[in-house]
């Protein structure tokens, strides 16, 4: 994740030499993998972790660093983006029965709008088989999209599903009460929820192409990612004139778990 200094200064008063503020960085655990100036600033690539996403971004970097000085966060005018509306609706129901069983395809639509117009579309395509459809439906899964260029391994711990499930309000005992996933639902482990893999994704995109503005993300969940199969994989292949990336998620056997697509202006 890179930082700029002349932005953690927006954030926290530094006045450290620029190698001791890298040196105690390290020291707290923020190890710069590379360490460059760039127009009189200082760029910072730090290494991340996967339980510590209250600490991706300036803000987060600053509260460490304020935290490790003993300095208060600087006051300043937070902007405020106030949302004229947030809609949600189901925006379609398409029902297929067919010969090997029924399909129900329920398209979710939530929109956030400004006074400078509508600013975010997310929907939601949710599909629910019959099991006869369940059974006739083809068991083969999606071959990996190729080479990656970008690539992140992530422990699924506890803690991790833990926080992503609160700040999100998700109360479903499967990402966090291990005796309830294991003896009730008969699941091999706590399920990373796939919300989390696809946030990572996005992240990954943001770190890797910083100058890019993403305008689209689709993905797909192909299958569950457990905590007990170990680190799964984050990986990306971006497109030769950077328009776009090909991402996708392994679990710890290697076998894709989430294909997605992003594009960016």
């Amino acid at each position: 994740m890179k930082i700029s200094l002349d932005w953690i200064r927006e954030y926290v008063a530094v006045d450290l030499p620029r190698q001791e503020l890298v040196d105690r960085l390290t020291m707290a655990g923020w190890v710069p993998e590379t360490v460059e100036e760039k127009d009189g600033d200082l760029i910072l690539d730090l290494e991340t972790y996967a339980n510590r996403p209250d600490a991706l971004g300036h803000l987060g970097i600053a509260r460490e660093i304020g935290a490790m000085l003993g300095r208060p966060l600087l006051e300043r005018d937070w902007p405020v983006v106030e949302l004229d509306a947030a809609t949600a609706e189901i925006a379609d129901v398409q029902i297929d029965d067919g010969p090997s069983g029924a399909m129900v395809t329920v398209i979710e639509r939530n929109s956030l709008s400004t006074a400078n117009g509508l600013c975010v579309v997310e929907e939601r395509d949710m599909c629910m088989l019959s099991e006869a459809r369940a059974d006739a439906a083809t068991k083969t899964a999606p071959a990996i999209p190729g080479e990656a260029k970008w690539k992140q391994t992530v422990e699924p711990n506890t803690p991790l599903l833990f926080r992503f499930s609160a700040i999100r309000f998700n109360s479903h005992r499967i990402h966090y009460d291990r005796d309830y996933v294991t003896k009730v639902e008969k699941l091999p482990g706590l399920v990373v929820q796939s919300s989390l893999i696809s946030q990572l994704l996005i992240e990954m995109c943001r770190r890797e192409l910083p100058s890019r503005r993403m305008t689209n993300f689709d993905f797909q969940n192909l299958r569950s990612v457990y905590d007990s199969g170990g680190e799964f994989t984050l990986a990306g292949l971006p497109s030769a004139d950077g328009n776009a990336a090909t991402l996708w998620a392994l679990d710890g056997e290697g076998k894709l778990s989430m294909l997605a697509t992003a594009k960016f202006a």
